[in-house]
């Protein structure tokens, strides 16, 4: 009975071993040794500069390399400190197993492992809880596994899979991190510095613990420099020839085959020429390691996240980006950006950002999204290039725009008087920037001065809906809002858009008034990449010309911003500023012939900066971009297009010079549109005592803004004269009729009474439209008698509640009376 249960016994241990031995010749699945879940992006600039690497799908940054990019040293250095008998085990070291256990039992804690290099590759492939049963499976898949690979391709595996700590994978990624090389151009001291940190990457993280890093690196020198000094050594690679043979079919992978018995393989052919001397030896230990800091290994953190959420939108995984972004003018503009944010923190003002794009291609050349990505007191991570903000008067250039299309030219005289919108819930009086009134402008002062009353005048007359179209049609994406909810602020920049979108919108005035979309991303695996590449006209290329010919003129923002300011360039540049209420955001936008620049400043937390305008805080760091590119070709001028005709104007009607304008210049327009008539407003008058005069008399709009600017006027009882001193025949009756009317209070106005402020205070102020010939006009409320008037014509009525019908009539110099047509208002 005894001897039954022995041989059942002995049967069954047979069977057991005959099974454990049998299984372990299947080979691990090609899927569990697939390298593409493993391997991260890596991202380029467009001359080759690593920007970023980006997580693969296991959480980590991973390159893969053969074993010939390889240093032998690496290789040397690893089988030195993590599995000696590497060569002379078949997956599983007995020897080192029962030593660790010694250890552990008389230290009486985990001292060492024991697992071979193969153990630890089943580990890393195929993760399991450390438990004894999990070790007993770990060690039946190693014996399977070196029955897949052969000892260059475990290898291989191995060192393109553990971790060197900082979610660093493989031998390639980390060489590239900490000392910004190929792995194949490491050094004996670099080599062993990396080897070391497998063992613990935490504990060795040399950005934290350098010092037990090179304390472990020293260890493994020694380890190498003894393992090469005795006479195991020749034995060593005597076995790799040997082992390497013992696979019954040749297998190729990364360079490296398996060959017939007695023939050495090139992993010990490169192995045996790297033997380490003691000279060799003293100098590792000499060499100074010299890390790359970590946040070198992330450029243009800003771009890099736009390009993985592009390519995430379109489903790529590529392993390999190369990008748009030119790295060298990256790294000068984060420069220059950092300075100015510098210069401007006593304006409370914190961030910055900034874009360049190649006009021709859309290309984003350089994107800085703050001053600091890693300052979270600041918010660094918010992209300043996508964060949607007020743009203030950028978008004036499209209002404008739009009026030149339907008629009006750089030389149309518009009114910057004061002007009272009707908007819902009451009504709406735009200031300008520097709160004055500058009368009547032309289109192209009105927009280099970026005065607010004439835009908010034109876009009134367009309709708010034609613009928003315009600039959807511009890549306005964030303007979602109706055209009700924006009204006629949307000339002035109160719906909010993202720096990029403005720079987009300017690239398409650069390119002749055509719309194209930016592009990150020119190839991936080294295959060209296909953006999305629809293109669509805002504008005729001669609007977009006479646009980009306002802009470019220094001379024409001179009223506004002096001749000396940051916009004084020598180059052809076409540039606007804007600033948002409150001083929350200044802006500068424009583009050269081969470049486009946005520039935003301002806080992301929406607090307001103290007294920074687009100007003065945005424009400075506009220029020095500017001058920065031009290293780059910033273009010869904007190339005029065909249908453009130039003509001699008086500065002040914006109509063909006359007989009595005392200067010209030189303007330009769409042809067929160029004025036909000769300036009306400069004109001659004969006094009552024989004295001929030129005076400037303006349209009835402007008399109120004559009068308070004391504009020079004829005497009572002057008479106008032709150049040949003949007079003049006055405007007729009729004619006069047409151009009196009230001016403010607008038709169907509703005003409300406040309860709180006294009574006395709270007056309405009448105004009108007076042609020439006025002496004096009365206001009549509900046919009531208010207030008789000279100029500049205003009356105040004290308000009280009720529906109320205003009218004014006039008396002229030649005693005929005219009346207005009446509006309706009501008080509440």
């Amino acid at each position: 009975m005894r001897w039954g249960w022995w041989k059942w016994l002995i049967g069954s241990g047979v069977l057991f071993t005959l099974a454990i031995w049998g299984t372990s010749l299947i080979p691990i699945s090609s899927d569990v040794l697939q390298i593409e879940p493993f391997v991260s992006m890596r991202v380029l600039d467009r001359h080759g500069i690593i920007l970023r690497e980006v997580m693969s799908d296991k959480e980590g940054v991973s390159q893969w390399a053969s074993l010939d990019q390889i240093s032998p040293y690496v290789v040397k250095c690893l089988i030195a400190s993590e599995d000696r008998r590497f060569f002379h085990h078949q997956g599983i070291d007995l020897r080192a197993v029962l030593r660790a256990a010694w250890q552990n039992i008389r230290t009486g804690r985990i001292v060492s492992g024991g697992s071979t290099i193969t153990q630890q590759l089943v580990r890393n492939l195929i993760p399991h809880p450390r438990t004894l049963l999990s070790k007993l499976i770990e060690m039946h898949q190693a014996l399977r596994l070196e029955h897949t690979l052969t000892r260059s391709q475990i290898l291989e595996q191995y060192l393109n899979r553990v971790s060197f700590g900082n979610q660093i994978f493989g031998i390639a990624a980390a060489s590239n991190l900490y000392f910004g090389k190929g792995p194949t151009d490491l050094s004996l001291a670099e080599s062993a510095f990396l080897a070391g940190l497998i063992q613990a990457p935490s504990l060795y993280n040399p950005y934290i613990h350098l010092d037990l890093a090179i304390k472990r690196q020293r260890h493994i020198l020694k380890q190498v420099f003894e393992a090469e000094s005795s006479a195991l050594e020749t034995r060593f690679f005597e076995e790799t020839w040997f082992l390497s043979a013992s696979a019954p079919h040749e297998r190729r992978r990364g360079g490296f085959e398996t060959r017939p018995y007695g023939r050495p393989t090139q992993m010990a052919e490169t192995m045996n020429n790297a033997q380490i001397d003691k000279q060799q030896y003293s100098m590792a230990l000499n060499e100074k390691i010299d890390l790359i800091p970590r946040e070198v290994r992330f450029r243009a953190p800003h771009f890099c996240e736009m390009v993985r959420g592009e390519l995430k939108e379109r489903g790529y995984k590529p392993r390999r980006v190369t990008t748009t972004l030119d790295y060298y003018l990256q790294r000068d503009i984060e420069g220059l950006l950092t300075k100015q944010v510098e210069e401007m923190k006593n304006y409370d003002c914190s961030n910055a950002a900034a874009i360049v794009l190649n006009n021709r291609t859309g290309d984003v050349l350089a994107l800085v999204g703050s001053a600091d990505f890693f300052d979270d007191h600041r918010s660094g991570q918010v992209n300043g290039c996508l964060a949607r903000r007020q743009p203030g008067s950028t978008l004036k250039p499209f209002t404008y725009g739009l009026a030149l299309e339907q008629g009006m030219s750089p030389s149309t005289l518009l009114a910057d008087i004061e002007t009272h919108v009707s908007i819902r819930g009451g009504n709406f009086t735009p200031k300008n920037y520097d709160e004055t009134y500058h009368g009547p402008v032309r289109l192209r002062t009105a927009l280099a001065c970026s005065y607010n009353v004439p835009a908010v005048r034109v876009l009134e007359r367009m309709g708010v809906e034609v613009l928003l179209h315009r600039l959807r049609l511009a890549g306005f994406e964030s303007l979602t809002k109706d055209a009700a909810h924006y009204g006629l602020g949307l000339t002035l920049g109160n719906g909010e858009v993202t720096l990029l979108e403005l720079s987009r919108a300017y690239m398409a005035l650069a390119n002749s008034g055509q719309f194209r979309p930016h592009r990150l991303i020119i190839e991936t695996d080294g295959l060209t990449y296909q953006p999305s590449q629809d293109q669509t006209t805002v504008f005729s290329p001669q609007i977009a010309y006479l646009l980009t010919d306002i802009l470019s003129d220094p001379v024409a923002r001179v009223p506004a911003f002096g001749y000396e300011n940051p916009l004084s360039l020598p180059d052809a540049v076409a540039v606007k500023t804007g600033t948002s209420k409150g001083y929350r955001d200044n802006w500068t936008v424009g583009y050269t012939p081969n470049f486009t620049v946005g520039v935003w400043m301002g806080n992301f937390n929406a607090r307001s900066m103290r007294n920074v305008s687009g100007i003065s805080g945005a424009a400075p760091l506009f220029r020095n971009i500017i001058f920065r590119l031009r290293d780059y070709g910033l273009g010869w001028g904007f190339q005029e297009p065909s249908g453009i005709v130039r003509c001699r104007i008086c500065p002040i009607s914006g109509a063909l010079k006359g007989p009595h304008c005392p200067d010209e210049i030189e303007e330009i327009y769409l042809s067929g549109f160029e004025p036909k008539k000769p300036c009306d407003i400069h004109r001659f008058f004969c006094s009552p005592e024989g004295k001929y005069s030129v005076y400037e008399i303006y349209p009835p709009i402007y008399r109120r803004w004559m009068h308070e600017n004391r504009i020079p006027q004829p005497e009572a009882g002057s008479m106008e004269v032709s150049s040949d001193l003949r007079p003049l025949v006055l405007k007729s009756n009729r004619h006069r009729s047409q151009e009196f009317r009230i001016a403010f209070p607008s038709d169907g106005s509703i005003f409300k009474i406040d309860p709180i402020l006294r009574r006395e205070y709270q007056t309405l102020r009448l105004e009108a439209i007076v042609p020439e010939g006025v002496i004096y006009l009365t206001y009549l409320v509900n046919d009531r008698k208010i207030a008789t008037t000279g100029p500049p014509f205003t009356a105040l009525w004290p308000l009280s509640e009720g529906i109320y019908s205003i009218r004014a009539i006039a008396r002229c110099l030649d005693n005929s009376v005219i009346t207005t047509r009446g509006v309706q208002i009501r008080v509440l």
